[in-house]
């Protein structure tokens, strides 16, 4: 997942990283 997210950018990366916590919180709770 690293390399496709290589050229995307750090700001992206960041917010899909947000998006992918989130969810697994979603599916904790």
């Amino acid at each position: 997942m690293r390399l496709g997210f290589g050229w995307l950018g750090s700001p992206v990366a960041s917010v899909v990283r947000v998006g992918v916590r989130e969810r697994s919180v979603i599916r904790a709770a």
